[in-house]
């Protein structure tokens, strides 16, 4: 490969081409209509708000495969926890934070909200254990879900308090007491060949099974946090569990594994195909690239030694991928809504909406909150007219914010094996870049994704209209090699519905907006996390103790959980304090 951004770029030019691949609390009156639609999931009702899609869109986001493959997909309707029950009952998916839905045509087994189905269309025929499997979608971990004094609101694409090693850890279990009990054993072997409409033959489902076992143990160990429960609810080191996917699966050097340990909170994704860098410290500029990695490290499968034909083999889901993305560009953020949430201030609202433009919130020489975070109207005109919103990045010195992911991600080194001396990139004077034998973890995962994404390009070349697609979305002129501006940084994205995704900052160590608009050393250090009941005069969940609300995020005693740092509003009066956060739940 000569360059591993032009494969990007190249990449870029199919990602998006749609038509290539289709398609504290205030009281609020209890009598006043609902004047927003009601759906019934499997857990019960669920208020939604209008966030641009269609009722038809809400189901290709909720069940659009991406190639996920967690597990056997009539296994795992069928297994047991190790109490007896159904693992994906409706009372287990939302001790873990996900939302339970009922069947319809494209969910026809009434899986939680993001649990999709996949061909297994990466393992070769002997190493094969069953042809479907289930796996998640971006749906997932990108559905939040807030308790307003009684009522669940539904929040399209955005921060969920799901535990996904929770998840892990419960599912291994059920495995465990299956393997260990013949009757379970047996009764999972005629229940899922029922369903897959074969002849049961117990003993070849003990061969599978027994097979299954020890892959899914040694992948979950991949991604086992120390202790196991580092990042509670809301928070995954997405970074470091893909990493340890492409260098470790995916090279075949077990020396590569590291041990998650900067945990990160899942981030709204509404405008998120219109930014003009992607993921926490503006690492992407094409959010396709971004979904490659992402759908590799979520029980995605990878392939990067053998032969020519062997390299980079995956069982990504492209088409998935591009219809996702696709459906996103409608997503809008959600709405404040005063029939359920009480009437904003107006008063209050000009107030904080002059504050946010034109006070310098902080310590002297401090920016403006609109300086950092544009408004969604702020563009930048690119190629062929297209405009797109420009983000912020913050150096990491700057901002003074727990720096543990950038160490992580930008300090990370792996032994590159039989990858080694394979031309990455080249210089500027047109030398090639060449993979040493042990080399940047980031280096070798951006060679990776470009890799991937050139092969099924050149998979597709002839059958796409190059120009339509450039038009679609390729937000840089032709041949450029698009450089983040500072990695070394986080990303500051506008703020509009941000009211609806506490815990706040990047790890999500500040508990809600007002404790973000107070100087760091007189914030919580220690809060209770896993409920969803939220606070709407503070904006965030609420955080005493209780059975709903028991995991303590402590901000002291953790790494990567360090909730200091971004001192930008903590000059205000406390009056300024809150017209700032009334202006903040109008946008």
């Amino acid at each position: 490969m000569k360059n591993f951004n032009g494969a990007i770029s190249s990449l870029a030019l199919v990602c998006l081409s749609t038509a290539a691949c289709k398609p504290r609390t205030e009281s609020v009156d209890s009598n006043v209509k609902d004047i927003t639609q009601q759906f019934s999931y499997g857990g019960g009702s669920y208020r939604t708000i209008d966030q641009g899609w269609t009722e038809e869109q809400k189901q290709t986001w909720y069940w659009t495969g991406q190639g996920s493959m967690m597990m056997p997909y009539s296994w795992f309707l069928y297994l047991e926890d190790a109490n007896g029950k159904l693992f994906r009952s409706d009372e287990n998916m939302q001790k873990f934070g996900h939302i339970p839905a009922k069947k319809s045509p494209k969910n026809p087994d009434g899986l939680a909200i993001g649990f999709v189905a996949a061909q297994d269309n990466f393992s070769k025929p002997a190493e094969k254990i069953a042809d479907q499997w289930v796996g998640f979608t971006c749906a997932a971990c990108h559905t939040g879900e807030l308790n307003i004094n009684g009522t669940r609101l539904l929040i399209e694409g955005g921060t969920p308090m799901v535990d996904h090693i929770r998840l892990r850890a419960e599912l291994l279990a059920a495995i465990e007491s299956t393997s260990e009990s013949d009757v379970k054993l047996a009764k999972l072997a005629r229940d899922s060949a029922k369903h897959d409409g074969k002849k049961t033959d117990v003993k070849e489902f003990q061969k599978k099974f027994a097979q299954f076992r020890k892959w899914v143990n040694a992948y979950f160990a991949l991604g086992r946090p120390n202790p196991i429960d580092h990042f509670g609810p809301g928070r995954l080191d997405a970074f470091g569990m893909e990493i340890n996917q492409f260098v470790v699966d995916g090279l075949g050097i077990a020396g590569n594994g590291v041990v998650p340990n900067a945990p990160i909170s899942y981030p709204q994704i509404w405008d998120s195909t219109e930014l003009e860098w992607v993921q926490t410290n503006g690492l992407v500029r094409i959010p396709i690239d971004r979904n490659i990695g992402e759908a590799i490290g979520v029980f995605g499968r990878l392939r990067m030694t053998g032969t020519a034909d062997e390299m980079f083999t995956n069982n990504i889901d492209f088409e998935g991928l591009f219809i996702l993305e696709d459906v996103l560009r409608f997503l809008k953020s959600p709405t404040w809504q005063p029939d359920l949430m009480g009437i904003l201030d107006q008063v209050k609202v000009q107030n904080g909406r002059k504050i946010f433009a034109e006070k310098a919130t902080g310590p002297a020489e401090t920016p403006t909150c609109k300086s950092c975070h544009y408004d969604i109207t702020d563009r930048t005109e690119v190629q062929f007219g297209r405009t797109f919103i420009p983000v912020t990045m913050v150096d990491v010195k700057t901002i003074k914010t727990d720096p543990v992911f950038l160490q992580a991600l930008l300090g990370r080194t792996a032994q590159t094996g039989a990858a080694a001396s394979s031309e990455v990139d080249v210089d500027a004077a047109g030398n090639p870049v060449l993979l040493k034998d042990v080399d940047r973890a980031a280096t070798i995962l951006k060679w990776s994704i470009a890799e991937i994404g050139e092969r099924f390009y050149k998979s597709v070349d002839g059958k796409i209209d190059d120009l339509e697609i450039l038009k679609q979305r390729n937000n840089v002129p032709i041949g450029d090699k698009p450089v983040a501006p500072n990695v070394a940084a986080y990303k500051a994205r506008p703020l509009n519905g941000a009211w609806a995704t506490a815990p706040y900052l990047h790890n999500g160590s500040v508990a809600d907006m007002y404790e973000m608009l107070l100087p760091p050393d007189q914030r919580m250090k220690k809060f209770y996390l896993g409920t969803i009941r939220y606070d709407l005069q503070r904006l965030g969940y609420v955080t005493e103790k209780s059975a709903d609300n028991s995991y303590l995020f402590d901000t002291l005693g953790t790494k990567g959980n360090h909730n200091g740092g971004h001192d930008y509003g903590t000059n205000l009066t406390e009056g300024e304090r809150w017209d700032l956060i009334e202006y903040l739940k109008s946008i």
